[in-house]
């Protein structure tokens, strides 16, 4: 697959390596869906890509139906949708027993969904589309890149929540 050929959505694509996947993409023939909540950000990506490479899809990775339509939408602007590049994630920072007691289950939680469950749910909904395409003289019909951190593997004090999250990306990402 050639770099212009891509039609990929990008996840956290209004900052970060998510922008940065989305510059370099779009820098190089390519067309990006940036999902992501900043719609400030958003807006900013889109006037810098240019409006005929790039559409901010405001979207919420957590959501199971909103990632669905939002991978609709990305596919018509996009006229298909041939790569997925799972950048969304929060640090989700804290002690398990800091000082004013222990990390609330919750915060854990939104960090793993976000990271974790976020990254499964985009790619489960962009391969469903993906399976569509015709198969390139490889037999490619789409490629998934899921983003983890070293984190995964030497995780620092504080980072338990962000740690076990990207863990469990780098798991999830063999087998599928």
């Amino acid at each position: 697959m050639q770099l212009s050929d891509i039609r990929a959505i990008v996840t956290g694509g209004v900052s970060g390596l998510g922008l940065a996947v989305a510059r370099h993409l779009a820098a190089n023939g390519g067309k990006v869906a940036l999902f992501d909540v900043n719609d400030d950000k958003g807006t900013a990506a889109v006037a810098s890509l240019g409006a005929d490479k790039a559409r901010y899809i405001r979207t919420d990775v957590t959501d199971e139906d909103a990632v669905v339509a939002s991978v609709e939408a990305a596919r018509d602007f996009l006229g298909g949708v041939n790569a997925a590049v799972n950048c969304a994630g929060i640090i989700g920072a804290g002690r398990v027993l800091g000082r004013e007691g222990p990390m609330p289950l919750a915060k854990f939680s939104t960090t793993v969904m976000v990271n974790l469950v976020g990254s499964f749910n985009v790619a489960k909904a962009a391969a469903a589309v993906m399976q569509h395409n015709e198969a390139g003289e490889d037999g490619e019909r789409g490629v998934i890149i899921n983003t983890a951190s070293v984190a995964a593997y030497e995780g620092q004090i504080g980072q338990a929540a962000y740690s076990a999250s990207k863990g469990g990306v780098v798991g999830m990402t063999l087998p599928m």
